[in-house]
């Protein structure tokens, strides 16, 4: 089995099935050998986390990263996870007369949940959040 360059499906053959690439016969990623740099597949997932925002995007963006599909779900739904928060944030100031510790908590439970996120992904283990994490399994 090989996959495709430019939309990492898995075929075997010339040419891809599904966007009709031609074959350069790159072997399947693995998490625990895929790296840019001497980075693994699993700090890039952790970091995907640790790293708002900007981190799912370059390990999006990059060939060896957009091709591993346990980095692509964790990148995904880290991005989704952040703007989630982000959103959450911006209606939380516009409401008058919420009280404060509303804030600090949010606060606490995404880092908290970041920190859990990060861990997971560098053991391999695949946390599925209810909302983002199903956005993100869309993505394969």
């Amino acid at each position: 089995m090989i996959y495709c360059t430019q939309c990492g499906a898995e075929f075997d053959g010339n040419f891809c099935p599904k966007c009709g690439t031609r074959s350069s016969a790159v072997p399947p990623p693995s998490a625990s050998s895929a790296g840019h740099a001497g980075i693994p597949g699993t700090w890039a997932s952790a970091l995907c986390y640790i790293v708002p925002i900007i981190g799912p995007i370059v390990f999006l963006a990059s060939p060896p990263y957009k091709l591993d599909p346990e980095v692509r779900f964790n990148a995904y739904q880290a991005f989704y996870l952040q703007i989630w928060y982000i959103a959450i944030q911006i209606v939380s100031g516009i409401i008058p007369h919420l009280p404060a510790f509303f804030d600090r908590i949010l606060g606490v439970s995404y880092i908290v949940l970041v920190i859990f996120l990060a861990v997971k992904a560098f053991q391999s283990e695949r946390i599925v959040l209810p909302v983002v994490g199903r956005s993100a399994e869309k993505h394969k």
